[in-house]
């Protein structure tokens, strides 16, 4: 299965678990995010540009709810590695936030 979104995509950047200087940035917001998790512990990196004026910015995983038995965990991390925000299971084994 897979969800169609109105956005433009941004697909995982290869290699898989590239360091952050090497992480693509979407072109703007908003945008679907897609990753694939090839192995147990896989960290997916996606990065963006947020703006004083951007309100709420609201992630949403749909891994769950579309057949996967991955348990998806969301983070906002800066550039310099500080934790903004994270979630776990919001809807199911699914994760959301709003920052």
């Amino acid at each position: 299965p897979f969800r169609v979104v109105p956005y433009d995509n941004v697909l995982e950047p290869e290699p898989e678990d590239a360091p952050p200087e090497e992480v693509l940035r979407a072109p703007s917001l908003p945008i679907a995010f897609n990753g694939r998790l090839s192995t147990p512990g896989d960290v997916d990196r996606f990065a963006f540009l947020a703006k004083n004026s951007d309100r709420l910015l609201r992630f949403e995983s749909f891994a769950n709810r579309l057949g996967s038995p991955a348990d998806l965990e969301l983070r906002i991390v800066t550039a310099d590695g500080t934790v903004l925000a994270r979630n776990d299971d919001l809807e199911g084994l699914d994760s959301g936030l709003t920052w």
